[in-house]
């Protein structure tokens, strides 16, 4: 496995990593104002937080390999 070469596969990475980690606190309730929509739309945005951190991973995981094989 190839190491992040750049500052901006590791901030993607990073950024992919805490937004996964919010989305699960959103959806256990750890995260989030109570007061706001209630539950449902807590983990409405938890499940929105952990899809986009999953695709900040993949997009940089395959830009990532973009940039391999034009290397």
């Amino acid at each position: 496995m190839n190491r992040p070469g750049s500052f901006s596969q590791v901030f993607g990475y990073t950024m992919a990593g805490i937004l996964s980690i919010a989305g699960v606190l959103m959806v256990v309730g750890l995260l989030g104002p109570d007061f706001v929509g209630g539950t449902r739309l807590r983990s409405l945005f938890g499940v929105v937080l952990i899809l986009y951190g999953v695709f900040r991973f993949v997009s940089v995981r395959f830009a990532a390999r973009r940039a391999e094989d034009d290397a």
